[in-house]
């Protein structure tokens, strides 16, 4: 099993980092589309029948959260290389929005249709999600197995 002060632990949480900063950027832009009522490309295209206003609502709640969920994320990623005491338990913190923000996010353009017509988009999202959901995984065995 890979250790939290492992090569491979730096390695999968600086990812963690540079997504979620990337994060940041496509988020607030995102936002700021939805609130103008400009239409969404990337990262959430809609299917070709549009994304229903409940829809719109409910991606502005999810995205705020989101966004901050990102910004806690890349204090977490600060608190693991500052190695902190209580890095782990913010990693597993966020680890656990970022997951649910993942899940939903599939969630919604799959039972949407989106994914029909914005295959790419949406499978790049989630490929590009992969290595977070593998630290994710890591991040519960090492907190069941008390690392810090």
């Amino acid at each position: 099993m890979i250790l939290p002060d492992s090569n491979s632990a730096r390695m999968l949480i600086g990812y963690y980092g540079i997504f979620q900063f990337a994060h940041i950027i496509v988020n607030t832009r995102g936002l700021f589309l939805l609130y103008s009522g400009s239409p969404l490309d990337f990262p959430a295209p809609p299917a070709a029948s549009g994304w229903p206003a409940e829809t719109i609502n409910f991606m502005i709640a999810i995205g705020w959260v989101d966004l901050m969920g990102a910004f806690l994320a890349l204090v977490f990623v600060w608190a693991f290389f500052t190695v902190t005491k209580w890095r782990l338990w913010l990693g597993g913190v966020c680890l656990t929005i970022s997951s649910y923000a993942a899940i939903v996010y599939a969630y919604w353009s799959i039972a949407s249709d989106a994914w029909q017509d914005n295959l790419f988009v949406y499978g790049f999202v989630n490929i590009a999600f992969l290595p977070i959901a593998y630290l994710f995984y890591l991040s519960c065995r090492w907190g069941l197995s008390g690392q810090r």
